[in-house]
Formats: C-alpha cells, sequence, structure tokens
C-alpha cells in the first residue's frame, strides 16, 4: 500500500519494493485481507478515516455524536452523497452496509468486529430475524 500522497510517478522512483497480492474479494463485506482491503479503500469511502497523523477525521459522515455512556454513536452524513453512478447515497445505504457485515445467510470474514452492537450477535446467529433489530439505524 502507498502512503498518502504516493502515487505511481513517486512509487517508480522510490527504491522501496512494494509486494501485494491480487485482490481476494473487491467487496468490502467479504473481504478480509489487507490487499483487498488496501484496494477496496480506494473504492469506498468510510464513515471516518485516519489522517497521517493518525487523527480521526471525517469521511463520509460530516460529524458524529457519541452518548454520553460512550454506548451510541449517531453519524450525520455529509449532504448531497452520491454513488459514481449518481444515485443518492442515504442513511439507509450504511446501515444496509454494515446489515451485510452479519448477514446470516453470508456472514463477512469481518463479523466478529459487530459482535458489540446490540442484537447484532443474535442476528448474525438467526435468532433475530428483522433487520430493525440490531442497533443500526438510519434515523428515518
Amino acid at each position: 500500500m502507498l502512503a498518502h500522497g504516493a502515487g505511481p510517478a513517486r512509487a517508480a522512483r522510490s527504491d522501496a519494493k512494494i509486494v501485494a497480492q491480487a485482490p481476494t474479494s473487491l467487496d468490502p463485506a467479504a473481504q478480509s485481507d489487507i490487499d483487498s482491503a488496501a484496494v477496496a479503500a480506494q473504492l469506498f469511502e468510510s464513515l471516518t478515516t485516519f489522517d497521517t497523523g493518525l487523527t480521526l477525521r471525517p469521511a463520509l459522515a460530516s460529524s458524529w455524536d457519541i452518548a454520553t455512556d460512550g454506548r451510541q454513536v449517531v453519524f450525520h452524513l455529509r449532504p448531497d452523497l452520491e454513488f459514481s453512478d449518481g444515485t443518492p447515497l442515504t442513511s439507509a445505504d450504511v446501515v444496509r452496509s454494515w446489515l451485510r457485515v452479519i448477514d446470516p445467510r453470508a456472514p463477512s470474514p469481518l463479523a466478529t468486529l459487530m459482535l458489540d452492537v446490540k442484537g447484532a450477535r443474535q442476528y448474525l446467529a438467526g435468532t433475530l430475524t428483522d433487520p430493525s433489530q440490531p442497533a443500526l439505524s438510519s434515523g428515518g
């Protein structure tokens, strides 16, 4: 993976060797290896990101609020978000992407990252079948 700002021209001048495997999947919910994640990071935006100083910064989310007890985070999406085809990207799309990670029919290799979300473990196990039951909400 190239450092931030290290485009192909800069990489070509570097003495460093870049060793990478082809991604196993371009679907972020289906990947579990660093090479696939590096490619996906170039294709998909996340709610937040880290800058070069490892400070958490907005990405799809323009801001977020953390409940006093630290058990709930409300993300506020940037206005006018769109998919690459121009279709509006909504909070429901973000929730749907998180539900794909814990889909009991095809769980993501990363599903364990979601198990602290209220109801996620039960949804993944199939004991909760209503997708509105895990504590993921588009807020209307």
